[in-house]
C-alpha cells in the first residue's frame, strides 16, 4: 500500500493520470455526442481545453475562487442552452416574480381559486419543441395573457427575490420579454453562485463536498434558471456551512454581526420551503463558549429557531387560500389524518415508494435527467458521482474530537425529519389517499440537505489527508471530472432541442 502511495504522489504519474482521465472523459462524450454531431465535439474540446488550462496554469488559487471560474462559464451555457420553461415549474416561477414585480406579495385569485398574473405572452415559448421554434416564440409579438401559478403562490416573495429584480430591470428600461427572461434567471444565477462561493470560503472542511454538490448539473440547471430551487439550495448550503464556521471558532463569542447572518440565512432558508424548517435548530449545536453564558445561549438560539417558526405560520395563514387540488383523488385533510392515525403503515408507504423509484432519485439528483427529465446524460457519470460521494465520506476526517455521538445523531435527525417532510408534503397535495407509493419526489428536493452527510459519517483526528494520496492532486481530478460531466450534460441538452 505504502509503495502505491509513493506512485501516485509522483508528479510524473499525476501527469500520466491526468492526461488519461482527460482523454478517458473526451472519448467517452464523444461517444454519446457521434459523429454527426462533430461540431459540438470541438465546441467541448475548446471549452474544456480554457477550463483545464486555467485549473492547471493558476496552481495557487483559493478552492473558492476556481470554483467560480469553472461554475460561471458552464452555468452560463445551461443559463443559455436551456430554453424557457424546460426546466421544472419555470414558467410559474417567471409568473410569480412578474407579480411580485406588480407589488403583488400576495397573488390574485380567480374564480376558479388559482393563483395568476397578466404577463406577456410566454404560453406559447412554453410549448417549443426546438430551438428554432423557441427563437420564433420568444421575438413574436405576444399580447398580455393571465398566467396561473397555483404551485408558486405558496411561496414566500422573499426566495423571489433576484428574479423579481431581473423583471424590474427589464420594467425600468422596457427591455423585451426574451431579455426578462435571461436577466432574472442571470439575477438567480448571480445569488446561487455567491450563495455557493462564501460557503466554501467559510467552512474550514468539506470544502470538496460542497463542490461536488454545487457543480452538479442538477444544482446548476436550477441555478441558472427562474426556479426558486436555486436560492433554496445556495442558502440552505450557506446556513449549514456558517454554522460549521462558527463552530470552529468556539473559544470566540457570537458577534452581532454573526447572529444577525445567523437570523437572516436561518429565516430565507425556512421560508424558501417549509420542508426545510428542521434546519432551523441547527444553532443548538453551538457550543456554550460561543456565548456570555447558559442563559444568553438559550435566549439567543429560541429566537433564531422560533422566529422563522412563527413567521412560517404566518405566512402559511396568507397563503393556504392558494391551496388547490394538484391532482385527482387528492384529500389533503383526511391524508393529514390519515399519516396521523397510522404512522407506522405511512412509514411502510415511504419505504415502498424508496424502493420504487430509488434508482430514479440518484438519477434526478445527480444530473442524469436533466430539464424536464426529456433530457439524459447518461448513467456512467450519474453512478461516478455516487461513488465519488461515497468515498468523500468515508475518507473524511477532522481534528476535533467533539464531533460526538449526540451532535451525529442529531444531524441525522435533522436529515431524515426534512427527509420525512418532503415525502408528507407531496402525499398529502399530490397523491392520492391511501395510495401505495408517494407521487411527485424529485431527487433535486434532496440536494440541500447533502452537506449534512459529512457532518453524520465524520471521523476524527486524520486532518487533511486522503490515505496519504496528494490532496491537490484529487483537487484537479475531481474538477475533471465535473468539467466533462457538466459539459457532457450541456451537449445532451443542446441535441435535444436542435
Amino acid at each position: 500500500m505504502m509503495n502505491l502511495m509513493k506512485i501516485l504522489n509522483n508528479k510524473k504519474t499525476q501527469i500520466v493520470l491526468y492526461v488519461l482521465s482527460i482523454i478517458a472523459l473526451l472519448a467517452f462524450n464523444y461517444i454519446r455526442v457521434g459523429r454527426m454531431n462533430i461540431f459540438l465535439f470541438i465546441f467541448e474540446f475548446v471549452v474544456s481545453a480554457i477550463l483545464l488550462f486555467a485549473l492547471f496554469k493558476l496552481k495557487k488559487i483559493k478552492i473558492e475562487n476556481l470554483f467560480l471560474l469553472i461554475g460561471i462559464p458552464l452555468a452560463i451555457l445551461y443559463m443559455f442552452s436551456s430554453p424557457f420553461c424546460k426546466v421544472p415549474d419555470e414558467m410559474s416561477h417567471y409568473a410569480r416574480s412578474y407579480a411580485i414585480s406588480e407589488g403583488d406579495l400576495l397573488s390574485d385569485i380567480d374564480k376558479n381559486g388559482n393563483a395568476y398574473v397578466t404577463t406577456p405572452g410566454i404560453n406559447k415559448v412554453c410549448k417549443v419543441e426546438s430551438y428554432d421554434n423557441y427563437f420564433k416564440a420568444l421575438t413574436a409579438k405576444n399580447k398580455n395573457e393571465k398566467t396561473v401559478h397555483s404551485n408558486t403562490a405558496l411561496y414566500n416573495f422573499i426566495i423571489y427575490i433576484p428574479q423579481t429584480l431581473g423583471v424590474l430591470v427589464s420594467k425600468i428600461f422596457n427591455l423585451s420579454m426574451p431579455i426578462s427572461i435571461y436577466l432574472s434567471r442571470l439575477f438567480n444565477l448571480i445569488c446561487y453562485l455567491t450563495l455557493i462561493y462564501f460557503s466554501i470560503k467559510l467552512i474550514p472542511y468539506f470544502k470538496e463536498f460542497i463542490i461536488l454538490i454545487a457543480l452538479n448539473p442538477m444544482a446548476l440547471q436550477e441555478g441558472a434558471s427562474l426556479s426558486a430551487d436555486s436560492i433554496t439550495i445556495g442558502i440552505s448550503i450557506f446556513f449549514i456551512s456558517y454554522i460549521f464556521y462558527l463552530y470552529s471558532k468556539k473559544e470566540e463569542k457570537l458577534s452581532k454581526k454573526e447572529f444577525v447572518i445567523l437570523l437572516i440565512t436561518s429565516l430565507v432558508c425556512s421560508l424558501s420551503k417549509i420542508v426545510y424548517v428542521p434546519l432551523c435548530l441547527l444553532p443548538i449545536l453551538l457550543p456554550k463558549t460561543k456565548f456570555k453564558n447558559g442563559k444568553d445561549k438559550i435566549i439567543k438560539v429560541l429566537v433564531l429557531i422560533l422566529i422563522p417558526i412563527i413567521l412560517n405560520l404566518i405566512w402559511l395563514k396568507f397563503a393556504s387560500k392558494y391551496l388547490v387540488v394538484f391532482q385527482p383523488g387528492v384529500d389533503t385533510p383526511n391524508q393529514v389524518k390519515y399519516v396521523l392515525k397510522q404512522p407506522f403503515t405511512y412509514i411502510v408507504t415511504i419505504l415502498r415508494t424508496i424502493q420504487t423509484y430509488g434508482v430514479d432519485y440518484i438519477e434526478s439528483l445527480f444530473g442524469g435527467k436533466l430539464n424536464l427529465f426529456n433530457v439524459p446524460t447518461g448513467r456512467f457519470y450519474v453512478y461516478m458521482t455516487l461513488l465519488i460521494t461515497i468515498i468523500m465520506l468515508l475518507v473524511y476526517r477532522f481534528s476535533d474530537k467533539t464531533n460526538c455521538i449526540k451532535r451525529k445523531i442529531t444531524y441525522l435527525f435533522l436529515l431524515l425529519s426534512i427527509i420525512l417532510l418532503i415525502f408528507t408534503s407531496l402525499y398529502v397535495q399530490w397523491t392520492p389517499l391511501k395510495k401505495n407509493v408517494i407521487n411527485g419526489v424529485q431527487g433535486r428536493y434532496f440536494l440541500p440537505i447533502m452537506l449534512l452527510l459529512p457532518f453524520i459519517c465524520l471521523k476524527s483526528n486524520k486532518k487533511g489527508k486522503i490515505f496519504n494520496i496528494d490532496m491537490e492532486f484529487c483537487k484537479k481530478l475531481l474538477f475533471i471530472f465535473l468539467i466533462f460531466q457538466n459539459l457532457n450534460a450541456i451537449i445532451s441538452i443542446v441535441i435535444t432541442y436542435i
